[in-house]
């Protein structure tokens, strides 16, 4: 806003005092302390209460957490068991289709064979009863068409003369069990035709069809009624080699199977009293085993989880219904508890601490950053006055020299003639040469300094621009006199960043710096290189000059410190380009050594809206020319 005052005040109506004035009388200061020391007070004097209400609003938190953390955790275990659960009846019926396959071949072996002492002698091997807990036994079933069915009884009844197939039906073909180990539990099973009845024969013809394992649906085995629902597990074997559908039929022999009763089979996988889980378990409509009903030991009416997994079953599928037990839900109570009481505590004993130490500690840290927001104003006001200070300070020294340059011009002027006579004293020219050259280096030196106090204070820090380094590095090829093999570049061709204008500065301080230090300009070689690591682009300017004593590294950044006074520069390049690289977040060092030249190393921040030049950039070859 700008004011504008009547030169002619009126003598009647006062002019409004201006707000610099007041600023200077210290009102508004005071003003604003009085404020925020009030509303400060305040602050600390609610402050117990939001501490309590902090205090109520943790607890019920960690409260509610704990349970929702308990209850997660203990269904976690109950899927986890329930998995163990199932998992260990299907490793069971696994162990059951292993032995199964153990007897194709053993048959295999004996030629499809196999006698009655034969097969007793393998089944003797494998020790059904204590090796295979839930199976009832294992028997082959032998193929015979009904052509064949008197000589395949009379060679059975050579050994054993009470053998008969049974029962008589009106199907096709006859899958008699021919033996079956042990013989004395399962003798009612010996000779049964697996033909007579759908749910046996359905099961063998697919096992005969696929060439793999099957299981019936629910039966009552004929050795074992009493003891609930049963099952046969078929693994068909085959005369000679089967590859399809076709010869699999045509050179069917029968099947080695397995019987077993459903609750063995459980008992046998499970151990009741070590889980922590009920289960129901169904084929389709029928309930094969129950254990979720009252009078089960840990039976729990209202479970606190329930599962249902189904599982294939050698072409059937079982439905497992699993429930938590009352010692389930017992532990995870306990549990429970302890953890709220706990946290509870704990968090109960923390809020305490946090509020004896919260004023004083608040305090403090408010006191703290009011004196860094102080100090902060100050500095930018003591910045803008130094380049103020500088910009003015330039000025006033460049106009003597200014002065002094014009001088020096017109004496080499007015003595052109007498310079050009053979009398002339070389000396004349050759001082008035060094004011000259003194003159122009001074004015190097006063805009060194200028660049160096504005740095840090550009208004446009936040734009990003498209630098073309390959381009630049050319352009610096032609300002220093040098040619593509003096001065090389490998990187990308462009790069987007912030401060662009500052980072040209930096790499045409670096290289310039390796051009004027050089000892044999003729031999000279510069090698500039940029490369990105992950969020900043590392650069390196690199020379073969004279190098540098590590003694010296660090006196080569001070301002206008230079190892040899031979007036090839200001000292104020590198201090620059260390400022500079500084105030982007990174770090300009040197690596040298006397005899073996030199090399700058320095890193810029990548804009966060990188374009696609820059993500091309991450995977360059350092190795490319440009």
């Amino acid at each position: 806003m700008t004011t504008t005052l009547d030169p002619r005040p009126s003598d009647t109506e006062p002019a409004p005092p201006s707000t610099e004035v007041i600023g200077s009388l210290g009102l508004d200061d005071g003003f604003d302390d009085h404020l925020h020391v009030t509303h400060t007070a305040w602050r600390f004097r609610r402050a117990p209460w939001l501490v309590m209400i902090l205090l109520i609003l943790v607890t019920v938190l960690l409260v509610q957490f704990t349970r929702v953390r308990n209850t997660s955790e203990a269904q976690a275990r109950f899927e986890a068991s329930a998995e163990q659960a199932v998992g260990l009846v299907e490793e069971r019926l696994r162990k059951y289709e292993v032995a199964l396959r153990g007897g194709i071949a053993s048959i295999a072996l004996n030629r499809s064979r196999v006698s009655n002492e034969e097969w007793k002698v393998f089944a003797d091997t494998l020790d059904i009863v204590d090796q295979y807990p839930g199976a009832h036994g294992i028997g082959v079933i032998h193929h015979v068409e009904l052509d064949d069915r008197e000589e395949f009884l009379a060679r059975q009844q050579q050994t054993r003369p009470d053998f008969t197939i049974h029962p008589e039906h009106n199907g096709a073909e006859l899958l008699p069990i021919t033996y079956i180990e042990p013989a004395q539990e399962n003798r009612e099973a010996v000779g049964l035709d697996m033909a007579h009845e759908a749910n046996r024969y359905s099961a063998l013809q697919r096992a005969r069809t696929t060439g793999l394992p099957q299981i019936t649906g629910p039966i009552n085995l004929v050795q074992a009624e009493t003891e609930g629902a049963g099952f046969l597990l078929y693994a068909p074997w085959y005369f000679g080699v089967v590859s399809d559908d076709a010869s699999r039929e045509q050179n069917f022999g029968g099947a080695v199977y397995m019987p077993f009763v459903f609750t063995r089979l459980m008992h046998g996988s499970l151990n009741q009293d070590s889980r922590t889980l009920r289960l129901r378990v169904k084929d389709r409509d029928a309930v094969l085993f129950d254990e979720l009903r009252p009078g089960v030991a840990d039976f729990d009416p209202e479970p606190m989880f329930t599962g249902t997994i189904l599982v294939p079953v050698y072409g059937r599928s079982w439905t497992f219904e699993i429930w938590s037990t009352q010692s389930f839900a017992d532990d995870a109570a306990d549990q429970t508890d302890e953890i709220i009481l706990l946290g509870g505590l704990g968090v109960s004993v923390l809020v305490f601490a946090f509020m004896t130490a919260l004023t004083a500690s608040n305090r403090r840290a408010e006191a703290v950053g009011d004196e860094l927001e102080r100090q902060g104003v100050r500095l930018h006001q003591s910045n803008t006055e130094l380049e103020q200070f500088a910009s003015v300070a330039s000025h006033d020294l460049r106009t003597p020299l200014r002065g002094i340059d014009d001088l020096a011009e017109y004496l080499q002027e007015d003595l052109a003639d007498y310079m050009s006579s053979p009398d002339a004293n070389p000396d004349v020219r050759h001082n008035l040469d060094r004011i000259r050259h003194q003159v122009g280096r001074s004015n190097e030196m006063i805009s060194g300094i200028l660049d160096y106090a504005r740095i840090g204070n550009s208004a446009d820090a936040s734009r990003i621009d498209d630098v073309g380094v390959a381009v630049l590095v050319n352009d610096l090829r032609v300002d220093l006199g040098l040619d593509d093999t003096q001065l090389r570049y490998f990187g990308p061709a462009q790069i987007s960043i912030r401060r662009a204008v500052h980072f040209i500065q930096v790499l045409q301080n670096l290289v310039s710096n390796a051009r004027n230090h050089h000892d044999d300009p003729d031999n000279i070689e510069i090698r500039v290189e940029i490369s990105r690591e992950r969020e900043r682009w590392i650069g390196r300017v690199s020379d073969n000059g004279p190098g540098i004593d590590p003694r010296y590294h660090d006196r080569v950044f001070g301002v206008f410190e230079q190892l040899k006074n031979d007036g090839s520069g200001t000292g104020i390049g590198l201090p620059i380009a260390k400022k500079i690289v500084e105030q982007m977040g990174g770090q300009l060092r040197l690596e040298s050594e006397v005899g073996h030249g030199s090399t700058f190393h320095f890193d810029w921040p990548v804009a966060r809206l990188a374009s696609s030049h820059d993500a091309a950039a991450t995977a360059f070859d350092p190795e490319i020319e440009r």
